[in-house]
């Protein structure tokens, strides 16, 4: 289970790039188990739908987790626009 959640989509225009970023907070500490539950949930929930949609051509989804002074993060290229 995660107890909280940060989400945050941004983008460089002049680069055409997307970024998606989702933070957790893991019970438990399981770092490896927040990231991949932070990129699934980014897949899921269709986030980077709304950066292709402003014309983005590559969107990067980052999953990060965090608890007390430890963090993790992985990065996925959602690839590109359609």
């Amino acid at each position: 289970m995660f107890c909280e959640e940060i989400l945050c989509l941004s983008n460089i225009e002049e680069e055409g790039i997307g970024i998606v970023i989702e933070v957790k907070y893991p019970d438990g500490g399981d770092l490896e188990a927040g990231c991949r539950e932070a990129l699934a949930q980014i897949k899921e929930k269709g986030y980077e739908e709304k950066l292709i949609q402003d014309g983005m051509e590559t969107i990067l989804c980052y999953g990060i987790a965090c608890c007390r002074k430890q963090c993790r993060v992985c990065v996925e290229e959602a690839g590109t626009a359609r």
